[in-house]
């Protein structure tokens, strides 16, 4: 079954275009990267999608177009954002709970299924044992952990997740990706954006690759991340080879060019990703 489908999505900010004509879809219980540079338009494909900001082109989530404002675009949609301030002092177990309130009409108190649905999503990704302190009080991984942990408690057939292993150390970047694994293997489908291509490489079933504002490559890793096109999108030279079925993918150093392609980056992030 098709979880998602664009077609055709284009956004442009002024005279600049910053997607252009990106056509894909995803399977029910894919784990999807969507990688490129700084500035490609990663983050705002994923905003496009959930309706954030204007776009043009047709975006159905399991067969149907959702309004963004309606409570059931809240039951198939979650989102792990970029951004991981929060600017109330809540306590982890409340900010988890905010995961369930599409789930929940306007006076309804929290059922035993919630509760369940709360407690299962702060043990998976390890904030069990903060779920009384406050946020703020939160180291920027914990606090990304507690994030992930609400979009978990939604229980959506859609996840988004924007850069969801920055600022983690390397064991809960592990943990989170073994995480978002298993959330496949449920039926749950799962597109993210990583910077990390070791980590893509290893963990998912097919890559998106954004160059030039346009999909550059879509496939399984094998396919996507050769030397040439990481050359051709990133402008470094990059060591990859398999390690008992496992793709390995080391970049090595940068091509003497760098310079131009980050101030095209840097340029292009001024006006968002």
């Amino acid at each position: 079954m098709t979880a998602l489908s664009v077609q055709n999505l284009s956004v442009r900010r002024g005279s600049r275009a910053v997607l252009e004509d990106v056509s894909f879809t995803v399977d029910q219980g894919e784990l999807v990267g969507v990688l490129g540079p700084n500035g490609v338009g990663k983050s705002t494909l994923f905003d496009a999608i959930l309706g954030l900001i204007p776009a043009s082109g047709t975006i159905k989530v399991m067969g149907q177009p959702l309004d963004g404002a309606d409570q059931q675009f809240g039951q198939a949609v979650a989102l792990i954002p970029q951004e991981r301030d929060v600017a109330w002092p809540m306590s982890v177990e409340s900010i988890v709970a905010l995961g369930r309130l599409p789930h929940l009409s306007r006076f309804d108190r929290l059922s035993p299924t919630d509760r369940k649905a709360i407690d299962h999503a702060m043990s998976a990704v390890d904030v069990a044992h903060l779920s009384h302190r406050r946020v703020t009080e939160l180291s920027g991984g914990e606090r990304s952990r507690a994030l992930i942990a609400r979009a978990l408690a939604q229980e959506t057939p859609l996840l988004f997740a924007d850069e969801p292993t920055n600022g983690l150390d390397p064991a809960h970047q592990i943990s989170v990706l073994d995480l978002f694994r298993r959330q496949t293997a449920t039926g749950q489908t799962v597109i993210l954006t990583i910077h990390e291509l070791h980590l893509a490489a290893r963990w998912c079933d097919r890559i998106i690759l954004l160059h030039e504002n346009r999909i550059a490559a879509d496939g399984p890793p094998v396919d996507v991340l050769t030397e040439a096109r990481i050359e051709a999108v990133y402008g470094c030279n990059a060591h990859i080879w398999e390690d008992d079925g496992e793709l390995l993918v080391v970049p090595k150093r940068t091509k003497p060019h760098i310079g131009g392609v980050q101030n095209q980056g840097l340029a292009a992030q001024q006006g968002g990703e």
